[in-house]
Parts: structure tokens; C-alpha cells; sequence
């Protein structure tokens, strides 16, 4: 009888001990060509909005895009002059760049609310001699779908 409690409460322990394991979450993937939709930046003097840059697109922008490959690799197509090749990793939700390009901010949090659109945010701050803090706020939304 005193055996077969034993065993219960070590069945028992153990299946906790299973269910108690957290799962690893499956990681954001944004490989492929993201086109731009629409685009704000809002800039702060000592935490104070300044100007605000904002549009929206009814049809994605083609000649502006980002390209995430696999490996961490990426382009930056501004115009037809001038592309940038840049390097990327994704940490949780989170993109992080080298430096920050045009439109993304150094560590950007990725959203995706389905598989063909993404929106990244992050802010930016400035250094200053004058004694004042600069910053600036980004958010930009992003198809695939073209």
C-alpha cells in the first residue's frame, strides 16, 4: 500500500514538473521584402513634442523598401540611388541594428497583426552640447503584400 502511494506521488511530481516547463516562443521571422505603407516620426525637445513628420499610402511605396534575408543581412532601398546593406538581429520582439537607418531606429519592437503587414516603433535619442535632450519617436508600417 505504502509502495503504491510512493509511486503516485512520484507520477504526480513528475507531471508537474513537465507542465511547469516554460516552452520557448517561436521567433518574429521578417525575411522577405517589406514595402513602406505609412510613416510618423514625432521629435522632442526636453521631452516636449517639436514637429511631426506623418504620411500614409494608399498603394505601397515600390521604390522604398527594406529586405530582411536569412543569416541577418538586409537592404535599405531608399530610391533607385541609394541602397544600403545592413546587418540585423531579432532579439524577442525586438529588431537591433547596428546603427539606425532612415526610417528604423536602432532597436525597433516588431509587430506583426498578420503575416503580410509589420510595424516597427523605436525611438531615437540625440546627444547635445546645448544642455537640451533630443529625441525622436518612430513608428513605421510595412506590406508585403505588392
Amino acid at each position: 500500500m505504502m509502495s503504491k502511494l510512493y509511486q503516485l506521488l512520484a507520477i504526480s511530481l513528475f507531471i508537474f514538473s513537465l507542465s511547469a516547463c516554460k516552452k520557448e516562443a517561436k521567433p518574429i521571422s521578417i525575411t522577405g521584402k517589406w514595402f513602406m505603407k505609412s510613416y510618423i516620426a514625432i521629435s522632442y525637445i526636453n521631452g516636449v513634442a517639436d514637429t511631426t513628420e506623418k504620411y500614409s499610402l494608399s498603394v505601397p511605396d515600390t521604390a522604398y523598401y527594406y529586405e530582411f534575408y536569412e543569416g541577418g543581412k538586409g537592404l535599405e532601398a531608399a530610391n533607385p540611388f541609394i541602397n544600403v546593406v545592413f546587418n540585423y538581429s531579432i532579439s524577442g520582439s525586438n529588431l537591433i541594428l547596428p546603427a539606425p537607418l532612415d526610417r528604423i531606429p536602432a532597436t525597433s519592437t516588431i509587430t506583426k497583426p498578420d503575416y503580410t503587414d509589420m510595424i516597427l516603433k523605436g525611438s531615437t535619442n540625440f546627444p547635445s552640447s546645448s544642455g537640451n535632450s533630443y529625441k525622436m519617436v518612430q513608428e513605421l508600417h510595412l506590406t508585403e503584400q505588392y
